[in-house]
């Protein structure tokens, strides 16, 4: 996709059938009237984001003592915990940030007013277990969503999926990311405990096939994939009469019959994903670039269908095209933030998978606990402001989860 002469637009081709699409752009300019709304850069400490999060919604009540919750013999209640002294909250908002910068126990200890290393330590010993976490990080989405202001703009939890308010995919949730992407934002969507899968964890060596796949996947499980085009003469349409003719024409036909073939083993695979049996993480890279596979060749014939309706609706609907752009520009803005909040992996560094896991479980809560204080946060400015409805309209038009004036480097 390439802009036009006017940087407002962007337009997408097809030299093999003849035909471009331009797509006028939304008006981003919200965005620094929204980016003024906050304090200055780097002026909120993290620590503080979580204190007034936590006395707004409680989700370090979350955290039980691992023997608490592995026991066999008493209810998981509050009444449970109190044979165990629980550290001060520091030592929970000093473990979260420990895990998203991966500076040691001893720097982070240093760093946060010399607490107690041991402490420290051995509450994260203790606590952080991965049930903890996801029920803190569902206290803190369920507090967000409760908030009288997560009707106006998008909650700013789902950077990787939105909904199709036009109703053009004909199912609500819609998946907008890359291949690689894709089987951690399944595992999202489900509530699996998952890490992001790592470009040097697998390789994809036939991105056709594997897109198509992601579309039957998708479609099986109820969400509609979406993706940015830019090039449609890299993409087949598909059909099943041959007799079709036209500028957008079938270039091959579906073949019903590996669908009908291998539909019981398409839906053992489904339901192991749906059912959280195996992590879609776990499971779907094995299956990716398996193309002499029968539930990989069937649930591709069942993508192919999917992703040409998509395609169509693109070329037809600028409203879902504007829809698409707008997100994409949005998960960027995320994705660069979400650097500064998780120290990404250096070039030689190895994390097991279940510490990659445990710790981009606090990377969430970590980014949930910002994204609530932002709601807390324009609240008041609301409250305070002479006009509040002006206020209101720029933050429906704009992203909440903005982070730039917290300050995450410990």
């Amino acid at each position: 996709m390439t802009a036009s002469a006017h940087q407002d637009t962007l337009i997408a081709t097809d030299t093999r059938r003849g035909f471009e699409l331009s797509t006028p752009l939304p008006d981003f300019r919200y965005i620094k009237k929204f980016q003024k709304l906050f304090p200055g850069r780097n002026s909120i400490s993290l620590i503080d984001v979580f204190e007034t999060v936590n006395n707004a919604s409680g989700f370090l009540d979350c955290f039980k003592h691992f023997e608490t919750v592995y026991s066999l013999f008493v209810d998981d209640d509050d009444d449970n915990d109190h044979e165990h002294e629980k550290p001060d909250p520091i030592y929970f908002y000093g473990n979260l940030i420990d895990r998203c910068k991966r500076k040691g126990l001893k720097k982070t200890a240093l760093k946060l007013d010399n607490l107690n290393e041991q402490i420290l330590e051995d509450s994260f010993r203790e606590y952080f277990l991965t049930e903890n976490i996801g029920r803190a990080i569902s206290c803190v989405t369920e507090f967000i969503e409760s908030h009288s202001l997560s009707t106006l703009p998008e909650s700013g939890l789902n950077p990787y999926w939105f909904y199709d308010s036009s109703s053009s995919l004909g199912k609500s949730t819609v998946i907008c990311c890359s291949e690689m992407e894709f089987p951690y934002v399944i595992d999202t969507l489900l509530g699996n405990n998952a890490a992001p899968l790592e470009k040097d964890y697998f390789e994809i060596t036939n991105p056709v096939a594997t897109r198509e796949f992601l579309f039957g996947v998708a479609d099986l499980l109820g969400y509609s994939y979406a993706m940015r085009i830019t090039d449609f003469s890299k993409i087949p349409f598909y059909g099943t009469d041959n007799s079709v003719k036209g500028v957008i024409s079938p270039d091959a036909l579906v073949d019903t019959s590996l669908i009908e073939d291998n539909w019981d083993q398409m839906l053992r695979f489904i339901a192991t994903i749906h059912t959280k049996y195996t992590p879609a993480t776990i499971i779907m890279p094995k299956l990716m670039n398996r193309s002499d596979d029968p539930i990989f060749q069937g649930i591709r014939e069942v993508g192919r269908i999917r992703q040409t309706t998509f395609m169509l609706n693109y070329i037809k609907s600028l409203e879902l095209r504007q829809a698409i752009e707008n997100h994409l520009t949005k998960a960027d803005i995320y994705k660069n933030q979400s650097a500064l909040i998780q120290r990404p992996l250096g070039k030689n560094e190895y994390i097991p998978h279940d510490d990659r896991i445990l710790n981009n479980a606090c990377k969430i809560l970590t980014e949930s606990c910002i994204t609530a204080w932002n709601y807390l946060h324009l609240s008041d400015m609301i409250e305070s402001s002479s006009n509040p409805e002006e206020i209101k309209s720029i933050i429906q038009q704009g992203y909440v989860p903005h982070w730039k004036h917290v300050d995450t480097i410990v």
